[in-house]
């Protein structure tokens, strides 16, 4: 008899060789388990031990609605081919627990959700959708609705949202990668189209021209939007939530857009950006912990040369002045995302940083620090 338990695999690990696990397992193991019904309820590397002793440093829980979706997935022939790569990098434990539901909860008393998880706010009725999509964030969409079931969608187009489910590029260029963020720019020319992706982690998207932008969604409504520099959304994806879509530039400008995937604040895996292979990273900055890993260029004068005294005085003046950028366009529990424009010629006044912080620029120039 079938069980109408859910089942939890817990993972307790050691991880022995970060490298193999980050790169070349966990984006493998991101693109098997999105093919099963499952949800990822905890990806952490900083547990708190409350009681007893670990030596363990990295817990994964995931979710099946029964047992036999569990073995069902541990059973696959995908992942049965990449385990050997856990099992070479990690040392600790794999359990499988069931769970309770409803009614176990009801004879004991206990009010709430049997897994401890609000059920996900259903999809609205739809059009039929492109096979093998289900589950999607509907909140992601932007602008107003224009069209719906797929009215003006070419065939080649539906296909894509097949083809592309799980394609994780979300913008024209990843710009920089390392465990806490993924920094995408996004630049489209007027008629300019980004293809199908898939975002699954938390984020937050920035624009920096203005423009106006079409979106197709995945149960076949279209939207439009216009946007000014500076307008910044930001997304708290949920754990087995994601949203499915294109985007194409309208408008009769460039289309400058940067988005920031937060890996650490995300309840979902991200998703490997080459599937089967190791995921290549743009080379990250390690400041190893250090203030002067803050200074950026190459060293032209030291000893306060060529500094007028008004300079000096603003350094005492301006020691704890916190506004990093010329522009806080965005601000919540998260992050702070600022813009910072200068023309020719222009000046930052001192500013102090004391929070973990990333930059990147759009365009080329110089500047003096």
């Amino acid at each position: 008899m079938t069980s109408n338990r859910p089942y939890y695999f817990v993972a307790s690990h050691k991880v022995l060789n970060r490298s193999t696990i980050n790169d070349v397992y966990v984006p493998q193991a991101v693109a098997c388990l999105n093919k099963f019904d499952v949800e990822v309820l905890a990806v952490n590397e900083t547990t708190e031990v409350i009681e007893g002793q670990t030596g363990h440093d990295r817990l994964v829980i995931l979710r099946f609605p029964s047992r036999e979706e569990a073995m069902r997935w541990y059973h696959s022939p995908e992942y049965q081919s990449m385990i050997r790569l856990r099992l070479e990098s990690v040392e600790g434990t794999l359990i499988l627990a069931e769970g309770l539901n409803a009614e176990d909860l009801a004879a004991a008393g206990v009010a709430g959700h049997s897994d401890g998880v609000a059920p996900a706010a259903s999809a609205p009725a739809a059009q039929t959708r492109p096979a093998g999509i289900q589950g999607v964030a509907d909140n992601f969409r932007s602008g107003e609705l224009a069209t719906s079931g797929f009215q003006g969608w070419t065939d080649s187009i539906k296909r894509e949202f097949s083809a592309n489910a799980y394609n994780g590029k979300i913008g024209t260029d990843l710009v920089f990668e390392n465990d806490s963020v993924r920094v995408w720019h996004m630049t489209l020319e007027p008629g300019g189209r980004m293809p199908v992706h898939r975002h699954v982690l938390t984020y937050f998207w920035t624009a920096v021209t203005p423009g106006r932008f079409l979106q197709r969604t995945y149960d076949g409504t279209t939207y439009e939007s216009d946007f000014q520099a500076g307008l910044t959304h930001f997304y708290h994806v949920k754990s087995g939530e994601f949203a499915l879509h294109d985007l194409e530039n309208v408008g009769d400008t460039k289309m400058v857009f940067v988005a920031v995937e937060l890996k650490r604040e995300s309840a979902n895996f991200p998703l490997s950006l080459f599937e089967g292979q190791p995921m290549p990273r743009p080379e990250a900055i390690d400041t190893s912990g250090r203030a002067d890993g803050f200074r950026s260029g190459e060293l032209t004068t030291s000893d306060f040369h060529g500094w007028t005294e008004a300079m000096r005085r603003e350094f005492r003046d301006n020691e704890f002045n916190g506004r990093i950028g010329t522009d806080l366009v965005f601000e919540d529990s998260s992050v702070r995302v600022w813009h910072m424009i200068l023309k020719p010629g222009q000046r930052m006044p001192v500013h102090r940083h004391v929070l973990t912080y990333f930059w990147t620029a759009i365009g080329s120039g110089r500047f003096l620090q």
